[in-house]
């Protein structure tokens, strides 16, 4: 299982804004709001054993909100099954939709993985 800690957070927010700065865009950072967010959604997938991007809220901007993250402008990537974060940013960055949300006029962002499951959020400020 892959956890929060400096290293993890360093590695992920460096990948993204690797891609990001490919793509001509401004970085982003990571903050705790989005953090749970993107936890919130890697543990429903883990209880319910399904990658998706539905949850017990109806809205992406209630989950938001639920975390303390504002929904103006936001966006969720969620995967399944890779082991290291470089293999998921790998997949990511290869599908067209999630490379959108990677590069989209977000300013920050949140990530976690509950087991095999991966989420990723994003917002603007």
């Amino acid at each position: 299982m892959i956890v929060h800690n400096p290293d993890n957070d360093k590695l992920m927010l460096d990948l993204i804004n690797k891609v990001r700065a490919q793509h001509g865009k401004g970085p982003v950072q990571i903050t705790d709001p989005l953090n749970k967010a993107a936890l919130a959604q890697a543990q429903y997938q883990f209880e319910i054993k399904e990658m998706t991007h539905s949850s017990k809220f109806s809205k992406l901007s209630e989950r938001f909100a639920a975390s303390g993250a504002t929904c103006n402008a936001c966006a969720e990537n969620v995967a399944m099954g890779q082991t290291s974060i470089d293999e998921v940013m790998r997949d990511w960055e290869n599908s067209p939709g999630h490379l959108a949300n990677l590069v989209g006029g977000y300013d920050n962002v949140g990530w976690a993985k509950v087991d095999k499951y991966w989420a990723q959020t994003f917002n603007k400020s």
